[in-house]
């Protein structure tokens, strides 16, 4: 079962999780209530975007490091970088990761930085 990975935080940053879903769950429940930082993270890697577009993945330390665009995380995340770097929109580049990277798959699902859903 594919679970819903990319959310709009309460201060308007985007948040996209890849690895173990209840990782994802717990980190965005930090980032949006804040509290401990959640420990033990083992499959976990995150975007998220500043509302000044500024990329920054997390890992299991949570500790944000700023990335050049374009950027992705997940298993497909080579095969999704090569694509946008070559001019592919992020819902192409997906698409082409879920041809070559066996994890890679689901509904693919956008969100933009003026907080709207596209699917």
């Amino acid at each position: 079962m594919r679970s819903q990975k990319i959310f709009v935080l309460p201060d308007g940053r985007l948040y996209g999780g890849s690895g173990d879903y209840s990782e994802v769950r717990a980190v965005l429940d930090w980032l949006s209530c804040g509290g401990a930082k959640p420990e033990s993270l083992k499959q976990f890697s995150a975007l998220l975007i500043a509302q000044d577009g500024q990329a920054y993945r997390l890992e299991e330390r949570l500790v944000p490091l700023p990335m050049a665009a374009p950027h992705a995380c997940g298993s497909g995340r080579d095969f999704a970088i090569a694509a946008m770097a070559l001019g592919q929109t992020a819902r192409q580049a997906v698409e082409l990761a879920m041809q070559f990277d066996p994890w890679t798959g689901g509904e693919i699902m956008t969100l933009t930085l003026d907080n709207a859903l596209v699917s």
